[in-house]
């Protein structure tokens, strides 16, 4: 039997796994068993991904107006970061920009010494910069990220050396630079997820699992490679 509060966790496992008639199901249970009005806007959260994962749009802003209903500042924070999100894979970038910026606002003002936030902010900024082929806005964030592993842990470290890694891929990437991408990204270790809290999952699901060194492998016509990359991405 789950533990109380594990419902969303086995609803996300489900969802990385394409049923996505289970994760609603775990889902729907967590949001039902909580009492917390910020637990049950996590449950709408997560309910708004999966419905924007499966191109149900108008179910997912459904979703997330019923998050930002009943949350409180960190939760409002997390449904700013989710709508940045979705909007960028609908390539609204301006949009996705606003919501990213705003969520981050947040994050930074609460969390001012967590130096891998702020570089998570430029990561994010930065790759809808790039969309928007705003080249000479992006240019400078990596520096800026790379100015964060100053003093920090060394698995702090990690999340910040990821963050410069991909977004210098990502730039390279749009010059069509796949020779320094791959050479930069196949030793490139990903942090390991540490805690199945909703406002490390989400950065996780969208921040880590991204195919830049696929797409290098594709550009270089390597495809094999780019097929062995993306098989990895999606094993669990």
């Amino acid at each position: 039997k789950p533990d109380f509060g594990s419902d969303y966790k086995i609803g996300y496992i489900y969802a990385l796994m394409e049923d996505y008639k289970e994760a609603f199901k775990w889902t729907d249970r967590f949001i039902k068993i909580v009492s917390s009005p910020g637990l049950k806007a996590e449950g709408y959260l997560w309910k708004s991904l999966y419905c924007a994962w499966l191109g149900k749009t108008d179910s997912a802003y459904t979703f997330l107006r019923k998050s930002d209903e009943i949350s409180d500042s960190f939760n409002k924070a997390l449904t700013d970061f989710t709508k940045g999100q979705i909007y960028y894979d609908l390539r609204e970038y301006e949009r996705s920009k606003n919501f990213l910026q705003r969520a981050y606002d947040y994050y930074i003002q609460m969390l001012p010494e967590l130096k891998w936030v702020v570089a998570r902010y430029h990561y994010s900024i930065g790759r809808v910069e790039i969309a928007q082929r705003q080249y000479n806005l992006v240019k400078t964030r990596p520096d800026t990220i790379k100015s964060c592993l100053i003093g920090i842990s060394d698995e702090e470290k990690k999340v910040v050396t990821c963050a410069y890694e991909m977004l210098t891929a990502s730039i390279l990437l749009a010059e069509g630079a796949h020779k320094q991408v791959i050479s930069k990204l196949e030793n490139v270790t990903t942090p390991n997820l540490t805690f199945m809290s909703t406002s490390e999952l989400l950065p996780y699901t969208t921040f880590y699992m991204k195919d830049y060194l696929a797409c290098a492998y594709q550009q270089a016509g390597k495809l094999d490679k780019a097929i062995t990359e993306y098989e990895r991405i999606v094993t669990f």
